[in-house]
């Protein structure tokens, strides 16, 4: 059974989480992938080929960047990895059921995949 010092870590580790999902899903960069309003153009001609890249600017992106860092990194408590063993705690804990567990590794593993 899971400590409540071990509960109030995991509470905050839901609550960080929650909260950089919320920004990820509220930022610029990720509303221009979402509208398809960005890309890029590859242009040939008898000069040569140049590239163009339409799309977030780069502070878009360098937020996106120190957001998501977040749910990858294993330093920080929200990552996505660090969440799938805090479920697993909760429900050898008997806080949560089975089926919950199994959404998120579920989830876990179709980002996986999609990444």
């Amino acid at each position: 059974m899971p400590t409540s010092r071990n509960l109030a870590a995991d509470i905050r580790a839901l609550e960080l989480f929650n909260e950089k999902a919320d920004r990820l899903k509220n930022l610029s960069f990720v509303r221009s992938l979402e509208s398809k309003e960005s890309g890029w153009t590859l242009t040939l001609d008898e000069g040569g080929a140049s590239a163009s890249r339409y799309g977030p600017d780069n502070e878009s992106v360098e937020a996106f960047v120190l957001t998501i860092r977040f749910f990858v990194q294993d330093n920080e408590p929200s990552s996505i990895r660090n969440m799938a063993k805090m479920y697993e705690r909760l429900h050898a804990g008997e806080l949560i059921p089975k089926e919950l567990l199994e959404n998120v590794n579920d989830a876990r593993d179709k980002l996986r995949r999609y990444l």
